[in-house]
């Protein structure tokens, strides 16, 4: 008896890989300057309710930064697609850059209410605290006696395991 196969449930973190950039070039062209996607005389795709561009080649919908990916390298992207400038309606090739899911979070708006991203006050010591989040887990860097000192430590500690994706600001 034959087993019935389930096909995959596609996702953020599971994309369709399924078309070759063969493909693709034959359909899409890519103005690298301005970020836009073409089938021949117009724009291709839309934009989904959070500002990303997405576009459906042959009935299937993708994410148009995976697309320009598979077109600029001929490869599928091996994670995510980071935004370095944080705006996900800027698809310029100079502002994409393959990345793992840690990594893309790393580069999203996340502020504290106190201004400094990665501090907290600890009321019950009148302490601040400051702490950054390394591949899923939380690390303590220390308590200060003002917010920046405790930011100093953050920036140090996101230079250190963000390298290029830590967002200081």
């Amino acid at each position: 008896m034959a087993k019935h196969i389930v096909p995959p449930k596609y996702s953020r973190t599971n994309p369709r890989n399924d078309i070759s950039a063969e493909l693709v070039r034959s359909l899409l062209r890519y103005d690298q300057d301005t970020g836009t996607l073409w089938w021949r005389e117009q724009v291709a795709g839309s934009t989904d309710s959070e500002g990303r561009h997405q576009i459906c080649v042959r009935g299937t919908r993708y994410c148009s930064t995976r697309i320009i990916w598979l077109l600029m390298t001929g490869e599928w992207p091996s994670g995510e697609i980071d935004h370095k400038d944080r705006d996900c309606s800027n698809d310029k090739w100079c502002n994409l850059r393959d990345s793992t899911p840690s990594q893309n979070s790393t580069n999203q708006r996340k502020m504290t209410t106190n201004g400094y991203r990665g501090v907290v006050f600890r009321g019950k010591w009148k302490k601040w605290r400051s702490r950054i989040t390394v591949n899923g887990k939380r690390m303590h860097l220390g308590d200060f006696d003002t917010a920046k000192e405790a930011y100093e430590a953050y920036k140090i500690a996101a230079i250190k395991y963000h390298g290029a994706f830590s967002r200081l600001i």
